[in-house]
């Protein structure tokens, strides 16, 4: 770590400032987009908006080989550019490429890009490798600098979970939940860690809490038929992931790879439902 790299995560209240601005360069939105094609009309070397382009033709419109278009040529324009290293290894995640992902996050964090966004895009590019105690290091240096961080909790919980941690992840999974309060994502991970370890009463608990008062629109369809894979009640799972589908939910990009949905594998409604989002081998 260079010396100039702490300056980027302390104090907490600059780090927070920073992780907001590159979130909101990560909307998917319709607005973003076309706020995106405007600036490369006026400018076509700006390579903040081909990233800004890239990750919403990524995640909003599902063409990953658009997004990987319009994300190269940002790192053409600018290879120190560390918000395009990272969202070049968000597509090589979701397709399976797991070795170029943790390489790109590698050079996002030469470019001393902040911990916050590093630890997290690189702990799930080691999750989905199946690297789970290199994916419980990056979550744990999250908590390590924010202990009430629930997003940090949640995976955490979750990568325990599919370590065979099992008394680690339900310590985790209920920190989750006092921290989620209602929040619904939150739970429905919970649930997801819970079924994998066999606490499945709990796991069927908060299901049931949810598909009780879910609506069409109500963007949590994909984690619904996540606890369900766990569950390995693939009929659910599937029926679940059709509304994820018809609703375009944005997590759907990384259904090929997490690891949540791996007892679905040897159904051929996995494959065909990895063909119709698009994702690439």
């Amino acid at each position: 770590m260079r010396a100039g790299r702490a300056s980027l995560i302390r104090p907490a209240s600059r780090g927070l400032a920073v992780q907001k601005r590159a979130a909101e360069r990560f909307s998917a939105s319709p607005r973003a987009r076309a706020a995106a094609k405007k600036a490369l009309e006026l400018d076509d070397t700006l390579a903040e908006a081909h990233f800004s382009l890239g990750m919403v033709l990524l995640r909003q419109n599902w063409d990953f080989s658009g997004a990987e278009r319009e994300l190269r040529r940002s790192l053409e324009l600018n290879p120190d550019y560390w918000l395009g290293h990272i969202g070049l290894s968000q597509l090589k995640r979701y397709s399976g490429r797991f070795d170029e992902a943790i390489a790109a996050m590698k050079r996002a964090i030469d470019l001393e890009a902040p911990l916050g966004v590093v630890a997290t895009i690189l702990g799930l590019a080691y999750h989905c490798a199946r690297r789970f105690d290199s994916a419980i290091e990056q979550f744990r240096k999250i908590l390590d600098a924010d202990p009430g961080n629930v997003g940090a909790h949640i995976l955490l919980a979750e990568s325990y979970a599919c370590a065979g941690q099992l008394e680690k992840a339900i310590e985790e999974c209920e920190r989750s939940l006092a921290l989620a309060g209602s929040m619904t994502i939150f739970r429905l991970h919970a649930a997801a860690s819970y079924a994998k370890i066999g606490k499945t009463e709990e796991a069927r608990q908060i299901l049931r809490e949810v598909e009780s008062t879910w609506k069409p629109g109500d963007p949590v369809a994909y984690f619904i038929g996540a606890v369900h894979a766990r569950l390995l009640e693939k009929d659910a799972a599937f029926e679940w992931l059709e509304k994820a589908f018809q609703q375009h939910e944005i997590l759907l990009v990384e259904f090929k790879v997490y690891p949540m949905f791996d007892g679905l594998h040897d159904d051929p409604r996995f494959v065909e439902l990895v063909k119709r989002i698009g994702i690439p081998d």
